[in-house]
């Protein structure tokens, strides 16, 4: 049975994109360029995908999905294909599909460190996180440097009760990434399952300063409840070549 975890005071990475009307004209003549495209070469895996990626991109989703599965079955090989396609059926709640995506990906181009991360971030999801742990740590071994992977890895070791390694995740995340302050939280949530609630002072103070609660700037931190999120797949999308 699916069970969602509530982590409180987490935010999540990304970005937040401005709509400006030339951000959205841009977007509109990017999948008209892109549909031309694919009209004259209507079997390409790469205007196939490109254009799945400008729908995408656009936000129009179920749009991306005519492009992206046609070249996944034109070229079922493709980790391109596959890859984007898997993001489009994440988008789209899809998310047993897009799990089945994201193995074949790593099957397809192992090296390729963003599916493995978003595969452990849907496993993670499905409270597989033994298995999250494993892909998570793959794609840190092709990009070391990479805090948000580090601060998953430390979710998913978090929520498997394999605290000593959660401290060592976060630890690595607040390194690379120390003005978020969703580390320093994950972090002091380990310390204090350790019982080192000394060592989990500091990275709470760290984390309300970073992210204070909406609304209560004015409270002492005794009074300040943190915001209960869902633990969920968000976070880095990059495209295979």
């Amino acid at each position: 049975m699916k069970r969602f975890f509530i982590i409180p005071f987490l935010t999540t990475f990304g970005l937040i994109a401005g709509c400006s009307q030339s951000t959205v004209s841009t977007e509109v003549d990017e999948v008209t360029v892109a549909k031309n495209i694919v009209g004259e070469n209507p079997e390409s895996v790469q205007d196939l995908t490109d254009l799945g990626f400008a729908y995408l991109t656009a936000g129009r989703i179920e749009e991306s999905l005519v492009p992206l599965e046609k070249a996944a079955e034109l070229h079922p090989d493709s980790a391109k294909a596959n890859f984007e396609l898997g993001l489009a059926y994440g988008a789209l709640g899809r998310h047993k599909e897009k799990m089945q995506k994201y193995r074949e990906v790593v099957k397809l181009q192992p090296e390729f460190a963003p599916a493995h991360f978003k595969l452990g971030q849907a496993l993670a999801v499905e409270d597989l996180h033994q298995e999250a742990i494993q892909h998570y740590q793959k794609a840190l071994k092709l990009s070391p440097a990479n805090a948000e992977t580090h601060y998953y890895l430390g979710m998913s070791y978090y929520l498997s009760k394999r605290h000593k390694e959660a401290v060592g995740a976060f630890e690595n995340a607040t390194q690379l990434a120390p003005d978020n302050g969703k580390v320093w939280h994950g972090l002091a949530l380990a310390y204090l399952e350790l019982g080192r609630y000394r060592d989990a002072l500091e990275p709470f103070k760290k984390a309300l300063a970073l992210n204070p609660p909406a609304g209560k700037e004015n409270k002492t931190p005794a009074e300040q409840s943190p915001t209960p999120v869902l633990f969920e797949e968000k976070g880095q999308v990059a495209r295979i070549p």
